[in-house]
C-alpha cells in the first residue's frame, strides 16, 4: 500500500511538472517574433518531445474527466495506448500513438486512477479509429507512429496545432468553476455513481460477464 501511495505522488508530481513545462513552452513560442511564429506554427512535428507536449496520461485525464470542458480539452491531444500483445511474446504489450478524435459515452462504468467513469475516448492511428476506455491509456513511440501516418496519407499536426492544445491543456490547471460549472460536475458525479450500481446489480443477476478487452492506457 505503502510503495503504491509513492508511485501515485511520483506520478502527480511528474504531472504537474510537464504542466509547468508546457506553459513555459507556451510562452516561449509566443514570446518569439511574428514572422518566426507563424513559420514555426505552420511546421510540422518533428521527434517525441514536440508531440509529447500534448500527451495526456490516465492522471492528467483523472484530474479533470468530470469538468464540462474536459471534451474540449482532449480532443486532437495523443496518448500512449498498448493495444495487442505482441506475437511470439505473450507477456510484452505493443504500445501505438494514437490521436484522440471524440469523448462517448459507454455502457461500462470504470476507474481511471482514483475517478469513476463511463466515457471513452474515440482514437485514430492511421486510418483506424476505435474507442477505448480509458484505463487503456498507456505512455511508450513516436517513429512508428509517424510510419502509420505517412503510409496512410495522413497529414501531421503542426507545432502551430500543438501549441493551441498546450493551451487548452494548461486551462484546467488554473480554471475557476462557476456555480453552473460546480453543479454540472456534482451531476456529472451523481450520474456515474448511479450507472456503477446499475452494473453491479446487473452482475448479481448474471453468471458471466463479459470477456475482458485486450487493450491497455498506461499510467504516467
Amino acid at each position: 500500500m505503502k510503495r503504491k501511495e509513492e508511485e501515485t505522488k511520483w506520478s502527480q508530481s511528474k504531472s504537474q511538472k510537464m504542466d509547468s513545462d508546457a506553459l513555459e513552452n507556451l510562452e516561449r513560442f509566443r514570446s518569439a517574433g511574428p514572422n518566426k511564429e507563424d513559420l514555426a506554427a505552420k511546421r510540422p512535428v518533428e521527434c517525441l518531445e514536440e508531440l509529447k507536449l500534448t500527451r495526456l496520461s490516465r492522471f492528467k485525464l483523472a484530474r479533470f474527466v468530470h469538468a464540462p470542458f474536459f471534451n474540449k480539452t482532449v480532443i486532437d491531444c495523443y496518448v500512449r495506448i498498448g493495444v495487442v500483445k505482441l506475437l511470439g511474446n505473450p507477456n510484452k504489450d505493443n504500445y501505438k500513438i494514437a490521436q484522440v478524435i471524440d469523448v462517448v459515452e459507454t455502457d461500462k462504468v470504470y476507474n481511471v486512477e482514483s475517478a469513476k467513469t463511463n466515457k471513452g475516448l474515440t482514437l485514430r492511428i492511421g486510418t483506424e479509429e476505435r474507442v477505448y476506455r480509458r484505463e487503456f491509456v498507456s505512455n511508450k513511440k513516436f517513429q512508428a507512429w509517424m510510419s502509420t501516418m505517412r503510409r496512410h496519407n495522413r497529414s501531421l499536426p503542426t507545432m502551430g496545432d500543438i501549441h493551441k492544445k498546450m493551451k487548452d491543456i494548461a486551462s484546467p490547471v488554473e480554471h475557476n468553476y462557476t456555480n453552473d460549472e460546480v453543479n454540472q460536475l456534482a451531476e456529472s458525479l451523481r450520474g456515474e455513481m448511479a450507472r456503477e450500481m446499475e452494473g453491479i446489480s446487473e452482475q448479481a443477476r448474471v453468471l458471466h460477464g463479459r470477456p475482458p478487452t485486450t487493450a491497455t492506457i498506461e499510467k504516467e
